[in-house]
């Protein structure tokens, strides 16, 4: 796989990097499908606004490792296409960023493989075929990046702020300025249902949460809550309990700063329910309902000018379209809303405004007088 540069005046195209997928195996790939970050053709160029943090455990905050350069490949092995490669790949420098091989695919016609980048979460769809049993049952993989740095101390983060320190305030980023690879953590889920395609919802400022859309093998639309498909949920096979914390350091002890580079993040969050290795099919989540679709092949989502809706439309034979609230609706007014309540309260204020200007009127008018 190679990395062109294009002039924009010229067309003309020259050669910046080249990759041997295959490594140093002697097994040759073949690229099968690119994946890209963004959703259609028209908002690869579009300016995103994507929050750079997430939060971590006991107040810590998590810098999310993300570039908008970097795309996904899949590529099988020419002897054994059940065994595939999943590279994530920086464009504009050439670096493989991660990697990861599964084995005992489904290669039939009707298990689909699928991938989705989206800023540091990277998620794979596909079936896989139990040796023991010769039955597949479909696997749902997500894994999360993180850049190798915690901020877990509020007031030295306020001061390097305050001295404009460029981790916080510079504004400028390059790909190749980051070489440093990203710590990740990788749960699989098995789904109940087949899937045919998936994406997650969009939103205007990347605020709300992204929930994941599938398409199932009865083309239904089912949506799947972030806290469900992360794999930041707890304890894999505990009991979901957080751990008691640590011995109290001593203040007085001198400090070991290799110790400190060298300690592991914690990108687990109790916050998320405890890990099921199994996703239930919950009705309240077909997003579709009781519709009886026909072959439906693809799904996609866009925002809108709500932060708390994004649009899904699903195609095929039939056509489906329906507005979702991933993080619920935090910016609509409810329908039971007591709108008199709200517009008496705003009649009083004015009321009470205008009495407490001509109070003060008048009573700047008797000094103005006595004086």
């Amino acid at each position: 796989m190679s990395g062109y540069r294009i002039n924009r005046k010229t067309l003309a195209c020259t050669q910046i990097w080249t990759n041997n997928l295959s490594g140093n195996s002697d097994e040759a790939l073949k690229i099968e499908r690119v994946f890209s970050q963004s959703n259609t053709d028209s908002t690869a160029s579009e300016e995103q606004h994507i929050l750079p943090t997430v939060a971590g455990e006991d107040g810590t905050l998590l810098y999310k490792f993300f570039d908008t350069n970097m795309f996904a490949v899949s590529a099988s092995r020419t002897n054994n296409p059940s065994d595939m490669s999943f590279f994530i790949i920086n464009s504009i420098s050439g670096r493989i960023v991660y990697q990861i091989l599964e084995k005992n695919i489904n290669r039939d016609t009707q298990a689909q493989v699928n991938a989705i980048l989206s800023e540091n979460k990277f998620i794979l769809s596909f079936q896989r075929i139990n040796i023991a049993t010769g039955i597949s049952q479909q696997e749902i993989s997500v894994t999360e990046f993180f850049k190798p740095r915690i901020e877990d101390d509020t007031l030295s983060m306020l001061k390097d702020y305050m001295k404009g320190a460029k981790r916080i305030t510079d504004e400028k980023y390059s790909s190749f300025a980051e070489e440093n690879n990203p710590e990740y953590v990788t749960e699989t889920y098995i789904s109940p249902f087949s899937v045919k395609a998936m994406c997650l919802t969009q939103t205007k400022g990347r605020i709300a949460g992204k929930n994941l859309i599938l398409i199932t093998g009865k083309n239904q639309v089912f949506q799947l809550e972030q806290h469900f498909y992360t794999a930041r949920r707890p304890l894999k096979g505990g009991s979901g309990v957080k751990p008691e914390p640590e011995e109290p350091v001593n203040p007085f002890a001198p400090v070991d700063e290799e110790a400190e580079k060298k300690k592991p993040i914690n990108l687990k969050n109790y916050d998320f329910i405890k890990y099921d290795p199994v996703l239930l099919e919950r009705y309240q989540q077909m997003v579709s309902y009781n519709l009886d679709l026909t072959e439906l092949r693809n799904v996609m989502a866009f925002d809108t000018r709500l932060e708390s809706t994004s649009q899904v439309f699903a195609y095929g034979h039939d056509l489906f379209f329906q507005k979702v609230n991933p993080d619920r609706q935090f910016d609509i007014i409810e329908e039971d809303f007591p709108f008199t309540l709200l517009f008496l309260g705003i009649v009083g204020l004015y009321a009470l405004d205008f009495a407490a200007k001509t109070y003060m009127k008048d009573k700047a008018d008797r000094k103005v007088f006595l004086t």
